[in-house]
């Protein structure tokens, strides 16, 4: 038997967890998406060019690579008609080489500037406590941000 002070507890807390849960599940958040360091577009999606991913990092060698979608292939060598080189004279700053005309460039090609973006949803959700806690009056520092961002790193 229910009596009212039970069914209005569970009204009540029905109603709090309503209004305290997040509306998005934490754990089923993305934690990765993906920016364009040429166009400035961002992205939830994963682009794909040719078949491929957007290129992972290996963490030992600090090397780009990319893996075909469909059959898991690995492969050094960035999908399309153009190719990252990185000289003796440039170590630092790469030069891209188009595969049939050999005509080269220091602009980086639209479809290699894809980035994985490890984004952290704890820390957003932590600044946004803070930001609370703070005055509305305070104003974020120039280029402040809560986007985490780092190369995405994988092993093959």
């Amino acid at each position: 038997r229910i009596t009212k002070l039970s069914m209005m507890l569970i009204i009540t807390a029905l109603l709090l967890s309503l209004f305290t849960a997040s509306p998005l599940d934490t754990q089923a958040r993305p934690t990765e998406y993906y920016y364009n360091t040429v166009t400035r577009e961002s992205t939830w999606q994963m682009p794909s060019f040719h078949g491929y991913s957007v290129a992972y990092v290996d963490a030992d060698t600090g090397r780009r690579f990319w893996q075909h979608e469909k059959t898991g292939e690995t492969t050094w060598q960035s999908p399309g008609d153009w190719e990252e080189i990185y000289g003796e004279e440039t170590p630092e700053t790469p030069y891209y080489v188009h595969r049939k005309t050999r005509e080269t460039t220091w602009t980086k090609p639209e479809y290699l500037a894809w980035t994985r973006v490890e984004h952290d949803w704890k820390e957003e959700e932590d600044g946004n406590e803070e930001e609370k806690k703070e005055d509305n009056e305070s104003v974020p520092e120039e280029g402040a941000s809560k986007k985490k961002g780092s190369w995405f790193s994988s092993k093959s």
